[in-house]
C-alpha cells in the first residue's frame, strides 16, 4: 500500500495489529504501531484498542499500560484486554485492581481473572470468582481443571468436569485427560482417552500428547501401537507438540528405532523434539548419539532449554563421560545464561559420584544448598557406597533422614555403605532403625497387563507353594494380592450384609505379616459400617494374580480364601499406622495422592477366623495361631 502511494486507514491498521497478535509477529506489530503514530490515527479508539489487545497478548504489559493510559473512552474490552495482558504475566495484583475499578463487566472479565488465578497458583481467588459467575463457560472450567491439575489436585479437576454440562467440547476433555496424565494417573487418562474416541469427540493435540505421556508412563506397548495408528488414521494432526510425544512413548516403551524414524520424519524441529529425542538416547544408553544430536541441536541455532540439559548431562553421567558433562554445565550457565535447577546438580553430583569425585560433589551440594533436593544427597550416598567412603556417606544419609524420614531407600544406602567397609554393627544399628520404624526395604516392580489396565506388580509374584500346605497357600494369597472383598453389616440398609472391593496390604511380597490393613473414609460405606459394627470378613481370589491360568475363577483350583473376625480402626500416630501406610502406599502409589479433606483412615481386620478354599473338598479352617506363625 505504501509502495503504492496508499495510505492506511484506521480499520486497515487494526486489522493488521489483530494479525499480527493471531500470528504472533510481535516485531512487525511494533512497526506498524511506529507507522500509526506517524499516519495519525493514534486517536481512534479502534485502533488503540487493537494495540492495547496485541501487546497484551503478547504479555507486553508496559506497552499495553502506556497505550490504555491514553485512551479516552475506555469500554469493557478495552478494561478486559489490559486486565488479560497483567494476568499473562502473573501480576494478579495490577490485574485485580483493574478488575476493582472498572465499571460494566463481562463473563469474558470474569474468566480472564480466573484464568490468571488458576495460571499463578492461587486456587482459592480463582475458585472464589468462579463460584460467583453466572454463567461459567468452557475457557474458565477449562483453567479451572489446568490449575487444579497443575499444583496436583486431581479430585478437584475432576468435580469441575462433571459439573460441566454436557455435551462438552474437545477442549474440555483434552484439559481433564492432561490433569490425569500430568499427575500419574496413567489408566485414568487412557481412559478418557477411550471414551472420546467412544463418544466421537475429536482428538485435539493436548490430548494425543497427554493420552501418549500416560501409555509412556506405563510402559504399555500394545496401546502405543494403537495410538500410533490412530495418528497414522488421521485422528489428530501430527503437530511437533505431538511428534514430540510420540518420541517419548516409542523411547518409554523400549523401541528407540521407532522413537529414531519419528523424529527423522519430522519438517520443523523445534527445542522441545530435540529435547525428547536426546532423552530418548539417552534413557536407551546411545550417550554417544545424544550428545552428537545436542551439537547438531546447537549448530541449528535452536537454544537448548532445562529438560535439554537434564537429558544430555544424564547421558554423560550413565556413560561416565564426567569431564565432558562438567563442559556441558559450564555451557548452560555461562554460555545460554540458564539457572541450573535441582535435577541440574542431582545429574553433577551423580556424574562425579560415579567417578568417585565424591569430596567434589559434595562441594557442588554445599555450594548450591538452597538448590539441592533428596535426589542430589541420594546421588552422593550412592556414590558414598561404591567407594565405601563411609564419612561422607553418613552426612548426606542424615540430610535425606531430615528431608524424607519415611523412605527406606536412604537407610538401605547407608547400611549398604557400612557394609562395603565391612561395619557389621553400624549395618545392623541402621536395620534395627528401620525395623523401629515399622520400615521395610523396598522392591523392584514390574508393569504387568490385566483387562486391558497397566498395573504394578511388585517383584512379580511368587511362587505358589504345595497345594497340600494349606497354611502356606493361605498366607502366599494374602501376601501376593492387591485387591479383596471386604463385607460388613450394613448401617444404612438395615443389617443386611455389604460388600465391597478394596485395596489392602499386608506388607510387601514375602515380607507381609499377614494381617491385611486397608485404608479407607468414612464417605465409603465400609468404614462407616464397621465403626458401627465390627463385625467383617474379608475374601481374596488367586484370580488376579494370574497363576490360575485359563480356568474359570469359580473353579476350586484357583484358591480363595475368607478371613473373618472385627474391623478395627488404628492409631493414626502408632508404629503400626506407619507401617500400614507404608506398605499400602508402596503397593497402591496413588493412596498418597487420595483426597486430604476425605479423612482417610488406616483400618486392620483382627482375625478370628481362616477358611481356605484350594481343592475339592469344601473350605479348610486353618488357625490364626498357624497362619499368624507361617511365612509369607
Amino acid at each position: 500500500m505504501h509502495q503504492n502511494g496508499v495510505y492506511p486507514s484506521g480499520f486497515t491498521f487494526s486489522s493488521v495489529l489483530n494479525a499480527c497478535g493471531r500470528v504472533p509477529a510481535i516485531f512487525e506489530g511494533k512497526q506498524v504501531h511506529a507507522r500509526l503514530v506517524q499516519s495519525g490515527c493514534f486517536g481512534m479508539k479502534i485502533v488503540q484498542t487493537a494495540l492495547l489487545d496485541m501487546y497484551a497478548k503478547f504479555g507486553c504489559v508496559i506497552d499495553a499500560r502506556y497505550v490504555f493510559d491514553r485512551m479516552g473512552d475506555k469500554d469493557v474490552v478495552t478494561w478486559t484486554a489490559m486486565i488479560r495482558g497483567y494476568a499473562k504475566v502473573g501480576m494478579m495484583v495490577e490485574a485485580q485492581w483493574l478488575f476493582d475499578n472498572m465499571g460494566e463487566r463481562d463473563n469474558f472479565t470474569l474468566t480472564t481473572m480466573v484464568a490468571g488465578y488458576a495460571n499463578k497458583g492461587d486456587m482459592k481467588a480463582a475458585k472464589e470468582l468462579y463460584d460467583g459467575m453466572d454463567e461459567r463457560d468452557a475457557v474458565s472450567s477449562i483453567a479451572m481443571i489446568a490449575g487444579y491439575g497443575k499444583f496436583g489436585d486431581v479430585s478437584e479437576a475432576r468435580r469441575i468436569f462433571d459439573a460441566i454440562p454436557m455435551p462438552r467440547n474437545a477442549s474440555t476433555y483434552a484439559a481433564m485427560l492432561a490433569c490425569y496424565a500430568q499427575n500419574g494417573y496413567a489408566n485414568e487418562a487412557i481412559d478418557m482417552y477411550k471414551e472420546m474416541r467412544q463418544v466421537k469427540i475429536k482428538i485435539t493435540e493436548v490430548a494425543m500428547a497427554g493420552a501418549m505421556s500416560a501409555c509412556a508412563q506405563l510402559r504399555d506397548i500394545r496401546m502405543s501401537k494403537t495410538l500410533t495408528d490412530h495418528l497414522d488414521e488421521g485422528c489428530c494432526e501430527r503437530t511437533h507438540i505431538v511428534s514430540s510425544a510420540l518420541i517419548h512413548m516409542h523411547s518409554k516403551c523400549g523401541n528407540i528405532n521407532l522413537a529414531r524414524r519419528e523424529f527423522g520424519s519430522m519438517n520443523y524441529r523445534d527445542v522441545y523434539a530435540y529435547s525428547a529425542m536426546v532423552a530418548a538416547f539417552a534413557e536407551h544408553g546411545n550417550s554417544h548419539d545424544a550428545i552428537d544430536l545436542f551439537s547438531k541441536m546447537q549448530k541449528q541455532g535452536l537454544k537448548p532449554n532445562h529438560v535439554t540439559f537434564v537429558s544430555v548431562l544424564n547421558a554423560c553421567s550413565s556413560s561416565g563421560l564426567m569431564e565432558e558433562g562438567c563442559r556441558f554445565f559450564q555451557i548452560m550457565t555461562e554460555v545460554y545464561d540458564i539457572d541450573p535447577l535441582p535435577q541440574h546438580y542431582a545429574c553433577m553430583v551423580d556424574m562425579l559420584g560415579r567417578a568417585g569425585q565424591l569430596e567434589r560433589a559434595y562441594s557442588i551440594i554445599k555450594e548450591n544448598a538452597y538448590k539441592t533436593d533428596a535426589t542430589t544427597w541420594s546421588s552422593l550416598l550412592a556414590g558414598c557406597r561404591i567407594y565405601g567412603n563411609v564419612e561422607l556417606g553418613e552426612i548426606a544419609a542424615r540430610h535425606l533422614f531430615e528431608i524424607d524420614p519415611e523412605d527406606s531407600g536412604n537407610y538401605v544406602l547407608l547400611a549398604n555403605t557400612y557394609a562395603s567397609k565391612a561395619k557389621w554393627e553400624c549395618a545392623e544399628e541402621v536395620k534395627m532403625m528401620m525395623s523401629e520404624k515399622g520400615m521395610i526395604k523396598p522392591s523392584g516392580y514390574s508393569w504387568i497387563q490385566m483387562h486391558g489396565k497397566s498395573l504394578l506388580s511388585i517383584n512379580s509374584i511368587a511362587k505358589k507353594p504345595d497345594p497340600n500346605d494349606a497354611v502356606a497357600t493361605a498366607r502366599w494369597l494374602v501376601s501376593q494380592n492387591f485387591w479383596g472383598v471386604l463385607s460388613t453389616i450394613s448401617a444404612d440398609l438395615g443389617g443386611a450384609p455389604f460388600g465391597n472391593v478394596v485395596s489392602f496390604s499386608d506388607g510387601l511380597p514375602n515380607k507381609g505379616k499377614g494381617i491385611p490393613y486397608f485404608y479407607l473414609t468414612t464417605l465409603d460405606p465400609t468404614a462407616k459400617n464397621g465403626l458401627k459394627d465390627p463385625k467383617a470378613s474379608f475374601t481374596v481370589s488367586e484370580y488376579p494374580l494370574g497363576t490360575c491360568g485359563k480356568i474359570d475363577p469359580e473353579n476350586p483350583t484357583c484358591s480363595k480364601i475368607t478371613l473373618s473376625g472385627k474391623l478395627k480402626l488404628v492409631d493414626q500416630k502408632s508404629k503400626e499406622a506407619r507401617f500400614a501406610k507404608y506398605a499400602l502406599f508402596s503397593k497402591h502409589s496413588e493412596m498418597k495422592d487420595w483426597p486430604k479433606d476425605h479423612n482417610f483412615q488406616v483400618f486392620k481386620l483382627e482375625i478370628e477366623n481362616i477358611f481356605l478354599i484350594d481343592w475339592f473338598g469344601g473350605p479348610k479352617p486353618i488357625t490364626v495361631k498357624q497362619y499368624l506363625l507361617s511365612k509369607s
